[in-house]
């Protein structure tokens, strides 16, 4: 077995413009962190402005969360670039719900080909 072969077995690389990830699942902590966020108890109300509000706060905090550990990540481009603003205007939101699939659950997206290939 190669060394790229034993490295897309437990990774995904990606490619996002000029920046390159080997990405890999989140840590336990960052699992909490993440489940906290998602778990956040919105407004006890039923106002709709409120909900909507408490969502894209989720959304926004998920988003840092993703861009923090994608940096860690990054196997060639700038760091400082990898921001949450970033992630949401150059990553669609399709591959981001994979991504998040993948970094919370280890669930391997389609679009990654089978571990270890």
């Amino acid at each position: 077995m190669t060394l790229d072969e034993i490295l897309n077995s437990v990774s995904i690389p990606l490619e996002v413009g000029d920046t390159r990830f080997r990405l890999v699942g989140f840590s336990a902590a960052k699992v909490t962190a993440w489940n906290r966020v998602l778990y956040s108890r919105g407004p006890e109300e039923a106002d709709v402005d409120a909900l909507l509000e408490h969502r894209e706060s989720q959304r926004a905090r998920q988003l840092e969360l993703m861009a923090e550990h994608m940096r860690a990540c990054i196997t060639e481009g700038k760091k400082a670039k990898v921001t949450a603003e970033w992630l949401s205007e150059s990553v669609p939101q399709a591959i981001l719900q994979d991504l998040a699939e993948w970094f919370v659950e280890g669930k391997r997206p389609a679009w990654a080909g089978e571990p270890g290939n």
